[in-house]
């Protein structure tokens, strides 16, 4: 086997030079407040308004739809609390939606709520009957986990937030949709901020925050970072289909590879939805000693769940689907990666699964 190199597999991507650059180029102005008359507060102003435009344009949405927020929990508490406190109905989330939406759930102790359950191949029903007219519906366009996709909600009643942070497609928002949130990192943008934006439909989203001129936001965030983050997602933007013909043969490669040579293996979904990922459980060992084991081959993977306070902990996403609790294992392709580093990754699960298993 060839010497292993290039051989990291977790969820992070790496910001992209470009964006790295344009983080550095714009230091000078980040201390400035865009709202003063000065000459350097017009520059920023300027560059700021330019990367909403592109950041807009690259996300088919109006720029005055986005708001920047510095924390994406923050970000995803403000789009939801903002469309339960304009309205009353029901609110349903599903079985694979981040714990943090769960925790939103717990909460609502005076509307009805319902978690919508997952089948084996990991897809919601969004369709339920049970779903009433004018639901507050939450949405997850791919799953960070497991890459599975989901198809919009058909039906125009629904009131749908979209979590569209793990998406290859950033622009694929659903025809209907109230509010909608973005990681810049799952772009190779930059991390400490989260692209929120608001439909134009006043009915659909109430602001949460005390009112302060009118603000749907406070506004605490790297001024910066957005103007990497403009950078980073035109980069992908432009990149974006050659990079997913890219991954596709890739993950198929990797899937042909792991259920020829390794037995006892399930894989999360039958299907390649969002090529970025692949999750799975191994029977008969523990995903955390694998991991080490792997890391000392130099190959980087992640286990367990991708939004658990405890990193290694068991993810209920593969749970929820009926996949166990035990050999948990998440996989991340990158534009870097290559056939070669495939076969590396699979040669050592491989023989680093035989030796746990043997002990």
């Amino acid at each position: 086997m060839s010497p292993i190199t290039n051989l990291d597999f977790r969820s992070e991507l790496r910001q992209s030079p470009s964006s790295q650059q344009a983080l550095i180029d714009a230091l000078d102005l980040a201390g400035l407040d865009p709202r003063k008359i000065h000459h350097d507060s017009a520059r920023l102003r300027n560059a700021l308004g330019q990367a909403r435009e592109s950041i807009a344009a690259d996300l088919k949405i109006s720029p005055a739809n986005i708001e920047f927020v510095g924390e994406l929990g923050v970000g995803f508490w403000l789009a939801i609390e903002g469309m339960l406190r304009a309205s009353e109905n029901q609110f349903v989330y599903s079985a694979i939606d981040r714990q943090l939406i769960h925790a939103i759930a717990r909460e609502q102790l005076s509307r009805p709520v319902m978690e919508l359950p997952v089948d084996e191949s990991g897809v919601v029903d969004y369709e339920s009957t049970a779903i009433s007219e004018g639901a507050i519906l939450t949405w997850q366009a791919v799953n960070r986990e497991t890459g599975i996709t989901q198809s919009p909600p058909a039906r125009n009643s629904l009131r749908v937030f979209s979590d569209m942070t793990a998406t290859l497609i950033p622009s694929s928002l659903p025809k209907e949709w109230c509010a909608a949130i973005w990681d810049p990192r799952n772009f190779a943008g930059p991390e400490g901020l989260a692209i929120l934006a608001i439909s134009d439909d006043s009915n659909s989203w109430l602001r949460p925050l005390p009112n302060i001129d009118n603000r749907r936001s406070f506004g605490s965030h790297s001024k910066s970072a957005v103007i990497a983050t403009a950078v980073a997602l035109r980069d992908w933007t432009a990149n974006q289909a050659a990079l997913e013909e890219k991954l596709f043969k890739l993950n198929s490669y990797l899937r042909k590879l792991i259920l020829e040579k390794i037995p006892g293996v399930r894989i999360a979904g039958s299907e390649i939805g969002d090529p970025q990922r692949l999750a799975l459980v191994v029977n008969d060992i523990v995903a955390e000693q694998l991991l080490r084991e792997m890391e000392k081959n130099q190959i980087l993977i992640d286990a367990g769940s991708a939004c658990s306070a405890a990193a290694l902990s068991p993810s209920h996403v593969l749970s929820s689907m009926g996949l166990g609790e035990d050999g948990q294992l998440r996989f991340t392709l990158k534009s870097s990666h290559n056939e070669e580093a495939i076969e590396n990754l699979v040669a050592v699960l491989e023989t680093e699964i035989s030796k746990l298993r043997a002990n």
